[in-house]
C-alpha cells in the first residue's frame, strides 16, 4: 500500500515538466525511495515499465509530441 502511494507520487514527479532537471535518484528520494534500484523496481512491477521510460513518455507529451 505504502509502495503504491510512492509509486503515484513518482508518476506526478516524473510528469511534471518543472522537475526534468533533476535525476531519477532525486525522484526516488522525494517519492519515498531509499534508492534507485528499489524505485526501479517498485515502479516496473506496478506501472509496466521503468521510470526512465514513463519519464521519456511524460517528456514528449508534455513539449506536444506525444
Amino acid at each position: 500500500m505504502v509502495n503504491e502511494y510512492r509509486i503515484r507520487k513518482a508518476c506526478f514527479l516524473l510528469e511534471d515538466a518543472a522537475n526534468t532537471g533533476y535525476t531519477l535518484e532525486y525522484i526516488a528520494k522525494l517519492a519515498g525511495f531509499g534508492n534507485r534500484v528499489t524505485f526501479t523496481q517498485q515502479f516496473k512491477r506496478q506501472v509496466g515499465m521503468t521510470p526512465s521510460e514513463y519519464w521519456k513518455i511524460a517528456k514528449r507529451k508534455n513539449s506536444g509530441k506525444g
